[in-house]
């Protein structure tokens, strides 16, 4: 019996080692990957597209990787505020996460009125509140009430193709570049290997400045 526990566990500990492997682990080459699409106004942006460092992040909202940079993306700003733009792209990945694209869909009906990084930051903050919902437009819509949208809007917005095809053209772009995993960065147009600390964030957007 105690053969048989042991055995179980070491396959939960494998199962789970794959699930973490493919969720947060973008096995591309940050050497040989660049930005297919510069960035535009119609991207989510943070800045000023003549900044001299220019971060883009592709993310799923239901990426527990990409809550736990979001932090991180916040402090940048700040401290690089007038200097850095920070980019968001969709890269829902749906065969993992039930709710990637309607996380995905609540943050660009919000953008539309203006409140997508108001929207991002509920999704990734609240992330255990409605990750594992069968049906979590109902919370989103209440993150809408508190920021305050036009909530007839917001609902319309959110199953509206102009929303999905939004997400899609994000999503399109980030396979046809070979991306894997989120989240993924690229600095002025090149891919970067995810940093493993705000210091060595920070010391990328100091180097990009620097040239």
């Amino acid at each position: 019996m105690k053969q048989l526990y042991l055995i179980v566990g070491i396959l939960c500990l494998t199962a789970l080692g794959i699930w973490a492997l493919v969720t947060f682990t973008n096995t591309s080459s940050p050497e040989s990957i660049s930005l297919a699409n510069p960035v535009t106004s119609a991207d989510n942006v943070v800045g000023s597209l003549d900044n001299q460092a220019v971060l883009v992040e592709y993310a799923d909202f239901q990426c527990p990787a990409c809550a736990a940079y979001w932090p991180l993306l916040k402090k940048l700003e700040a401290d690089f505020a007038g200097k850095l733009t920070v980019v968001y792209r969709y890269f829902p990945l749906r065969s993992i996460h039930q709710n990637a694209d309607a996380s995905a869909q609540a943050a660009q009906a919000a953008g539309m009125q203006n409140t997508f990084w108001e929207m991002a930051d509920l999704l990734f903050t609240r992330q255990t509140e409605w990750e594992k919902e069968n049906q979590p437009f109902q919370k989103f819509l209440g993150y809408a009430q508190e920021l305050k949208l036009d909530t007839e809007r917001f609902s319309r917005d959110f199953e509206s193709s102009d929303t999905k095809n939004r997400i899609n053209h994000d999503f399109e772009d980030a396979m046809r570049i070979g991306l894997s995993g989120t989240p993924t960065f690229f600095l002025n147009g090149r891919q970067i290997t995810n940093p493993q600390s705000y210091d060595q964030f920070k010391q990328l957007i100091q180097e990009a400045l620097a040239h």
